[in-house]
Protein backbone atom coordinates (compact mmCIF):
# COMPACT_ATOMS: atom_id res chain seq x y z
CA UNK A 1 0.00 0.00 0.00
CA UNK A 2 3.11 2.49 0.48
CA UNK A 3 4.61 1.76 -2.89
CA UNK A 4 1.25 2.18 -4.86
CA UNK A 5 0.67 5.62 -2.51
CA UNK A 6 3.75 6.42 -3.78
CA UNK A 7 3.59 5.96 -7.15
CA UNK A 8 -0.38 7.94 -7.06
CA UNK A 9 1.57 10.94 -5.83
CA UNK A 10 4.28 11.55 -8.48
CA UNK A 11 3.03 10.32 -11.57
CA UNK A 12 -0.27 12.18 -11.89
CA UNK A 13 1.88 15.23 -12.34
CA UNK A 14 4.11 13.40 -14.73
CA UNK A 15 1.45 11.81 -17.01
CA UNK A 16 0.00 15.63 -17.31
CA UNK A 17 3.29 16.96 -18.31
CA UNK A 18 3.82 13.89 -21.19
CA UNK A 19 0.75 14.89 -21.93
CA UNK A 20 1.43 18.64 -22.76
CA UNK A 21 4.83 17.72 -24.05
CA UNK A 22 2.52 16.02 -27.18
CA UNK A 23 1.53 19.81 -28.31
CA UNK A 24 4.71 21.74 -26.89
CA UNK A 25 6.01 24.01 -29.04
CA UNK A 26 9.77 23.88 -29.20
CA UNK A 27 10.83 26.80 -31.48
CA UNK A 28 8.54 28.97 -29.11
CA UNK A 29 10.49 28.02 -25.75
CA UNK A 30 13.81 28.52 -27.97
CA UNK A 31 12.82 31.57 -29.52
CA UNK A 32 11.67 33.18 -25.93
CA UNK A 33 15.26 32.16 -24.42
CA UNK A 34 16.96 33.62 -27.67
CA UNK A 35 15.03 36.89 -26.58
CA UNK A 36 15.82 36.92 -23.25
CA UNK A 37 12.42 36.42 -21.85
CA UNK A 38 14.11 34.58 -18.59
CA UNK A 39 10.50 34.55 -17.03
CA UNK A 40 11.74 31.40 -14.23
CA UNK A 41 14.30 33.45 -12.81
CA UNK A 42 12.80 35.27 -10.86
CA UNK A 43 13.07 36.70 -6.86
CA UNK A 44 10.30 33.88 -5.87
CA UNK A 45 12.39 31.29 -7.42
CA UNK A 46 15.55 32.46 -5.54
CA UNK A 47 13.72 32.43 -1.88
CA UNK A 48 14.52 28.78 -1.55
CA UNK A 49 18.16 28.88 -2.98
CA UNK A 50 19.86 27.90 0.41
CA UNK A 51 23.45 27.22 0.22
CA UNK A 52 23.46 24.92 3.02
CA UNK A 53 20.66 22.69 0.92
CA UNK A 54 22.46 20.59 -1.51
CA UNK A 55 21.07 21.04 -5.27
CA UNK A 56 19.27 17.99 -6.60
CA UNK A 57 20.62 18.48 -9.80
CA UNK A 58 24.58 20.15 -10.94
CA UNK A 59 24.51 21.13 -14.42
CA UNK A 60 27.67 21.16 -16.18
CA UNK A 61 28.68 23.60 -18.79
CA UNK A 62 32.85 23.87 -20.30
CA UNK A 63 32.82 27.21 -22.54
CA UNK A 64 35.87 28.34 -24.49
CA UNK A 65 34.95 31.14 -27.34
CA UNK A 66 31.53 31.28 -26.93
CA UNK A 67 30.59 34.94 -26.13
CA UNK A 68 27.84 34.01 -29.05
CA UNK A 69 25.85 31.14 -27.66
CA UNK A 70 26.40 30.70 -23.98
CA UNK A 71 24.03 33.27 -22.73
CA UNK A 72 21.22 31.13 -25.01
CA UNK A 73 22.47 27.79 -23.42
CA UNK A 74 21.81 29.39 -19.81
CA UNK A 75 18.56 30.92 -20.25
CA UNK A 76 17.52 27.70 -21.56
CA UNK A 77 18.41 26.31 -18.24
CA UNK A 78 17.23 29.35 -15.82
CA UNK A 79 13.34 28.80 -17.49
CA UNK A 80 13.22 25.20 -16.38
CA UNK A 81 10.00 24.38 -14.29
CA UNK A 82 12.15 22.44 -11.87
CA UNK A 83 14.80 25.00 -9.99
CA UNK A 84 16.42 22.73 -7.64
CA UNK A 85 19.53 23.09 -9.73
CA UNK A 86 23.26 24.67 -9.42
CA UNK A 87 25.50 25.38 -12.66
CA UNK A 88 28.87 24.76 -13.16
CA UNK A 89 30.79 26.37 -15.68
CA UNK A 90 34.06 26.11 -16.56
CA UNK A 91 35.52 28.55 -18.81
CA UNK A 92 38.68 26.78 -20.58
CA UNK A 93 41.00 30.28 -21.27
CA UNK A 94 38.45 32.10 -23.75
CA UNK A 95 40.57 34.97 -24.83
CA UNK A 96 36.25 36.19 -26.32
CA UNK A 97 34.01 37.66 -23.88
CA UNK A 98 32.59 34.46 -22.23
CA UNK A 99 34.15 34.60 -19.20
CA UNK A 100 32.73 38.66 -18.42
CA UNK A 101 29.00 36.95 -19.34
CA UNK A 102 29.33 34.02 -17.27
CA UNK A 103 30.46 36.10 -14.06
CA UNK A 104 27.51 38.47 -14.68
CA UNK A 105 24.92 35.38 -14.09
CA UNK A 106 27.47 34.08 -11.29
CA UNK A 107 26.93 37.70 -9.52
CA UNK A 108 23.10 37.56 -9.69
CA UNK A 109 22.13 33.86 -9.17
CA UNK A 110 24.03 32.30 -6.10
CA UNK A 111 23.16 29.13 -7.98
CA UNK A 112 25.90 29.61 -10.45
CA UNK A 113 29.70 28.75 -9.54
CA UNK A 114 32.24 29.89 -12.63
CA UNK A 115 35.43 28.34 -12.80
CA UNK A 116 38.05 30.18 -14.98
CA UNK A 117 41.38 28.05 -16.57
CA UNK A 118 44.25 29.64 -16.46
CA UNK A 119 45.26 27.55 -19.57
CA UNK A 120 43.31 25.70 -22.86
CA UNK A 121 43.09 22.01 -20.97
CA UNK A 122 40.55 20.80 -23.77
CA UNK A 123 37.28 19.31 -23.10
CA UNK A 124 37.51 16.16 -21.21
CA UNK A 125 39.42 18.38 -18.27
CA UNK A 126 36.77 20.64 -18.10
CA UNK A 127 33.98 18.61 -17.52
CA UNK A 128 35.99 16.86 -15.04
CA UNK A 129 36.69 20.37 -13.23
CA UNK A 130 33.25 20.44 -13.12
CA UNK A 131 31.95 17.21 -11.83
CA UNK A 132 34.36 17.83 -8.91
CA UNK A 133 33.26 21.16 -7.91
CA UNK A 134 29.72 20.19 -8.07
CA UNK A 135 27.29 19.02 -5.12
CA UNK A 136 24.23 17.70 -6.94
CA UNK A 137 23.15 13.87 -6.75
CA UNK A 138 22.82 14.35 -10.36
CA UNK A 139 24.78 15.58 -12.84
CA UNK A 140 23.60 16.67 -16.18
CA UNK A 141 25.66 18.16 -18.96
CA UNK A 142 25.12 20.79 -21.37
CA UNK A 143 27.31 22.36 -24.52
CA UNK A 144 27.89 25.75 -24.94
CA UNK A 145 26.56 26.32 -28.09
CA UNK A 146 23.48 23.87 -27.86
CA UNK A 147 20.52 24.19 -25.55
CA UNK A 148 17.81 22.66 -23.30
CA UNK A 149 15.00 22.10 -24.93
CA UNK A 150 11.80 22.31 -23.29
CA UNK A 151 11.25 23.90 -20.15
CA UNK A 152 9.85 20.57 -18.27
CA UNK A 153 12.87 18.19 -19.16
CA UNK A 154 14.26 18.84 -15.50
CA UNK A 155 11.05 18.29 -13.98
CA UNK A 156 10.50 15.02 -15.68
CA UNK A 157 13.82 13.80 -14.87
CA UNK A 158 13.24 14.72 -11.45
CA UNK A 159 10.66 12.23 -11.36
CA UNK A 160 11.74 9.29 -12.69
CA UNK A 161 14.85 9.61 -10.65
CA UNK A 162 13.50 10.22 -7.07
CA UNK A 163 11.08 7.11 -7.88
CA UNK A 164 13.23 4.59 -9.42
CA UNK A 165 16.76 5.69 -8.48
CA UNK A 166 18.30 5.78 -11.87
CA UNK A 167 21.94 6.03 -12.03
CA UNK A 168 21.11 6.59 -16.32
CA UNK A 169 18.52 8.25 -18.12
CA UNK A 170 18.53 9.15 -21.65
CA UNK A 171 16.12 11.37 -23.52
CA UNK A 172 15.77 12.24 -27.18
CA UNK A 173 18.42 15.35 -29.16
CA UNK A 174 17.33 17.33 -31.93
CA UNK A 175 20.08 18.42 -34.67
CA UNK A 176 20.10 22.09 -36.38
CA UNK A 177 23.03 22.05 -38.63
CA UNK A 178 24.85 25.24 -39.78
CA UNK A 179 27.15 26.87 -41.84
CA UNK A 180 29.92 29.49 -41.81
CA UNK A 181 27.01 32.16 -42.04
CA UNK A 182 22.66 30.60 -41.89
CA UNK A 183 21.06 28.20 -40.02
CA UNK A 184 21.06 25.41 -42.65
CA UNK A 185 18.64 22.79 -41.71
CA UNK A 186 16.77 23.97 -38.38
CA UNK A 187 15.26 20.74 -36.33
CA UNK A 188 16.86 18.59 -39.12
CA UNK A 189 17.26 15.20 -37.60
CA UNK A 190 15.90 13.64 -34.28
CA UNK A 191 18.66 11.61 -32.24
CA UNK A 192 16.83 8.65 -31.37
CA UNK A 193 17.42 5.59 -28.76
CA UNK A 194 18.87 2.38 -30.50
CA UNK A 195 16.77 0.21 -27.99
CA UNK A 196 13.24 0.79 -27.33
CA UNK A 197 13.00 0.68 -23.98
CA UNK A 198 11.32 3.73 -22.65
CA UNK A 199 9.51 2.94 -19.71
CA UNK A 200 11.09 -0.25 -19.06
CA UNK A 201 14.95 -0.56 -17.29
CA UNK A 202 17.82 -2.57 -18.09
CA UNK A 203 19.82 -3.99 -15.29
CA UNK A 204 23.64 -5.53 -14.46
CA UNK A 205 24.69 -7.73 -16.05
CA UNK A 206 23.43 -7.22 -19.29
CA UNK A 207 23.54 -3.83 -19.38
CA UNK A 208 27.33 -3.43 -19.93
CA UNK A 209 26.98 -5.66 -22.77
CA UNK A 210 23.28 -5.29 -24.73
CA UNK A 211 23.89 -1.21 -24.84
CA UNK A 212 26.03 -2.03 -27.87
CA UNK A 213 23.71 -4.29 -29.79
CA UNK A 214 21.23 -3.19 -32.50
CA UNK A 215 18.97 -6.15 -32.91
CA UNK A 216 17.40 -4.10 -36.08
CA UNK A 217 20.91 -4.51 -37.70
CA UNK A 218 22.21 -7.04 -36.12
CA UNK A 219 25.35 -5.36 -35.11
CA UNK A 220 27.36 -3.79 -32.55
CA UNK A 221 28.16 0.15 -32.42
CA UNK A 222 29.16 2.56 -30.05
CA UNK A 223 26.81 5.18 -31.24
CA UNK A 224 24.51 5.13 -28.30
CA UNK A 225 27.45 5.94 -25.76
CA UNK A 226 29.01 9.48 -28.20
CA UNK A 227 27.42 11.61 -26.09
CA UNK A 228 27.50 12.62 -22.77
CA UNK A 229 24.88 15.75 -23.38
CA UNK A 230 21.88 13.69 -23.71
CA UNK A 231 22.02 11.69 -20.52
CA UNK A 232 21.20 12.27 -16.62
CA UNK A 233 23.91 10.64 -14.60
CA UNK A 234 24.24 9.91 -10.76
CA UNK A 235 27.09 11.15 -9.80
CA UNK A 236 29.21 8.70 -8.09
CA UNK A 237 28.67 6.78 -11.22
CA UNK A 238 30.59 9.07 -13.37
CA UNK A 239 32.84 9.67 -10.67
CA UNK A 240 34.12 5.92 -10.67
CA UNK A 241 34.59 6.14 -14.19
CA UNK A 242 36.67 9.39 -13.73
CA UNK A 243 38.87 7.37 -11.32
CA UNK A 244 39.13 4.77 -13.37
CA UNK A 245 40.78 6.31 -16.41
CA UNK A 246 43.02 7.93 -14.18
CA UNK A 247 45.19 11.07 -13.63
CA UNK A 248 47.38 10.76 -16.48
CA UNK A 249 44.32 11.57 -18.87
CA UNK A 250 43.39 14.04 -16.69
CA UNK A 251 46.40 16.40 -15.93
CA UNK A 252 47.86 15.54 -19.75
CA UNK A 253 44.71 16.32 -21.89
CA UNK A 254 45.10 13.34 -23.85
CA UNK A 255 41.87 12.46 -24.34
CA UNK A 256 41.12 15.40 -26.85
CA UNK A 257 38.60 13.29 -29.40
CA UNK A 258 36.00 10.53 -28.30
CA UNK A 259 36.32 11.58 -24.81
CA UNK A 260 32.32 10.89 -24.46
CA UNK A 261 32.38 7.54 -25.78
CA UNK A 262 35.17 6.53 -23.45
CA UNK A 263 33.49 7.99 -20.58
CA UNK A 264 30.13 6.08 -21.25
CA UNK A 265 31.35 3.03 -22.01
CA UNK A 266 32.34 2.98 -17.97
CA UNK A 267 29.23 4.59 -16.99
CA UNK A 268 27.29 1.96 -18.68
CA UNK A 269 29.87 -0.70 -16.95
CA UNK A 270 29.40 0.87 -13.36
CA UNK A 271 25.70 1.81 -13.69
CA UNK A 272 22.78 -0.65 -12.49
CA UNK A 273 20.01 0.50 -14.23
CA UNK A 274 19.29 2.43 -16.87
CA UNK A 275 16.42 4.02 -19.07
CA UNK A 276 15.59 6.53 -21.62
CA UNK A 277 12.35 8.38 -22.17
CA UNK A 278 10.54 9.33 -25.65
CA UNK A 279 10.55 13.25 -24.80
CA UNK A 280 13.01 15.76 -26.82
CA UNK A 281 15.21 17.40 -24.16
CA UNK A 282 18.35 18.64 -26.15
CA UNK A 283 18.78 21.09 -28.73
CA UNK A 284 21.87 19.81 -30.64
CA UNK A 285 23.65 22.33 -33.00
CA UNK A 286 26.20 21.63 -35.02
CA UNK A 287 29.19 23.70 -36.54
CA UNK A 288 32.02 23.75 -38.42
CA UNK A 289 34.71 24.53 -36.24
CA UNK A 290 34.64 22.24 -33.92
CA UNK A 291 37.42 19.73 -33.29
CA UNK A 292 35.55 16.65 -34.09
CA UNK A 293 34.54 17.58 -37.67
CA UNK A 294 37.52 16.52 -39.61
CA UNK A 295 39.56 19.45 -40.37
CA UNK A 296 42.21 20.80 -43.08
CA UNK A 297 43.96 23.16 -40.36
CA UNK A 298 47.65 21.14 -40.16
CA UNK A 299 47.73 21.72 -36.27
CA UNK A 300 44.07 20.67 -35.67
CA UNK A 301 44.54 17.38 -37.55
CA UNK A 302 47.67 16.65 -35.35
CA UNK A 303 46.03 16.84 -32.34
CA UNK A 304 43.36 15.05 -33.52
CA UNK A 305 45.47 12.63 -35.00
CA UNK A 306 46.83 11.55 -31.02
CA UNK A 307 43.10 11.87 -29.64
CA UNK A 308 42.32 9.25 -31.94
CA UNK A 309 45.55 7.15 -30.83
CA UNK A 310 44.66 7.33 -27.26
CA UNK A 311 40.49 7.02 -27.75
CA UNK A 312 41.62 3.63 -29.65
CA UNK A 313 44.03 2.65 -26.79
CA UNK A 314 41.64 3.14 -24.04
CA UNK A 315 38.62 2.12 -26.54
CA UNK A 316 39.90 -1.31 -27.03
CA UNK A 317 41.12 -1.80 -23.54
CA UNK A 318 38.28 -1.01 -21.76
CA UNK A 319 36.18 -3.54 -24.12
CA UNK A 320 39.02 -6.15 -23.57
CA UNK A 321 38.84 -5.71 -19.59
CA UNK A 322 34.94 -5.56 -19.39
CA UNK A 323 35.10 -8.87 -21.55
CA UNK A 324 32.65 -6.43 -24.69
CA UNK A 325 32.75 -7.63 -28.21
CA UNK A 326 35.71 -6.79 -30.48
CA UNK A 327 33.27 -5.93 -33.46
CA UNK A 328 32.80 -2.26 -31.61
CA UNK A 329 36.44 -1.58 -32.29
CA UNK A 330 35.73 -3.05 -36.08
CA UNK A 331 32.76 -0.50 -36.43
CA UNK A 332 35.29 2.49 -35.25
CA UNK A 333 37.54 1.22 -36.94
CA UNK A 334 35.47 1.37 -39.98
CA UNK A 335 33.72 4.53 -39.20
CA UNK A 336 37.17 6.85 -39.04
CA UNK A 337 37.91 5.07 -42.72
CA UNK A 338 34.26 6.58 -43.53
CA UNK A 339 35.35 10.07 -42.38
CA UNK A 340 38.72 10.00 -43.56
CA UNK A 341 40.61 7.23 -45.53
CA UNK A 342 43.71 8.60 -44.74
CA UNK A 343 43.44 9.71 -40.54
CA UNK A 344 46.05 6.91 -39.24
CA UNK A 345 48.25 8.22 -41.90
CA UNK A 346 48.26 11.85 -42.46
CA UNK A 347 51.48 13.85 -42.25
CA UNK A 348 52.34 15.21 -39.27
CA UNK A 349 55.89 16.02 -37.41
CA UNK A 350 56.62 12.95 -36.24
CA UNK A 351 54.63 10.28 -38.16
CA UNK A 352 56.58 7.57 -37.25
CA UNK A 353 56.10 7.99 -33.58
CA UNK A 354 52.66 7.92 -34.15
CA UNK A 355 52.67 5.10 -36.20
CA UNK A 356 54.58 2.80 -34.65
CA UNK A 357 52.06 3.59 -31.56
CA UNK A 358 49.34 2.59 -33.59
CA UNK A 359 50.92 -0.25 -34.83
CA UNK A 360 51.66 -1.80 -31.52
CA UNK A 361 47.88 -1.57 -30.41
CA UNK A 362 47.25 -3.36 -34.02
CA UNK A 363 49.12 -6.07 -33.07
CA UNK A 364 47.82 -6.53 -29.72
CA UNK A 365 44.36 -7.38 -31.57
CA UNK A 366 45.62 -9.67 -33.88
CA UNK A 367 46.79 -11.80 -30.85
CA UNK A 368 43.83 -11.27 -29.04
CA UNK A 369 41.73 -14.95 -29.47
CA UNK A 370 38.27 -12.82 -28.72
CA UNK A 371 38.96 -10.70 -32.25
CA UNK A 372 37.13 -12.20 -35.21
CA UNK A 373 38.79 -13.09 -38.30
CA UNK A 374 36.93 -10.07 -39.99
CA UNK A 375 38.46 -7.50 -37.47
CA UNK A 376 42.42 -9.37 -37.44
CA UNK A 377 41.50 -8.83 -41.90
CA UNK A 378 40.60 -5.41 -41.25
CA UNK A 379 43.38 -4.63 -39.05
CA UNK A 380 46.07 -6.16 -41.27
CA UNK A 381 44.95 -3.94 -44.30
CA UNK A 382 45.08 -0.71 -42.18
CA UNK A 383 48.84 -2.04 -41.70
CA UNK A 384 49.86 -2.64 -45.12
CA UNK A 385 48.12 1.07 -46.02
Amino acid sequence: MILQAKINYIFPKLYKIERYLKIINFEKYINDCKNKKNYRNSKANNKSNNKSKLPFLSVCICSHNSEKFIEYAILSILNQSFQNFEVIIIDDFSNDDSYNILKKYENIDNRFRVINHEKNYGIYRSRVDAIYNSKGKYILFVDSDDMILNEYLFEILFYYSSFYNFDIIEYLVLHQVFNKNNLVFPYTQTLSHIHNYSKSFVYQPELSTIIFYIPRTKIYSSVICRTVWNKLYKKEIILKSINYIGEKFYLKSYLSYGEDTILNILNFHFAQNYTNINIHGYLYNIRNNSISRFSDDIEKRRILNFGIYYYIKLFYKYISEFNISRELLLHELELFNKLDKNIFFLKMKDPRFFNKKMKKIFFSILNDDDASEHLKQYIKNLIKY
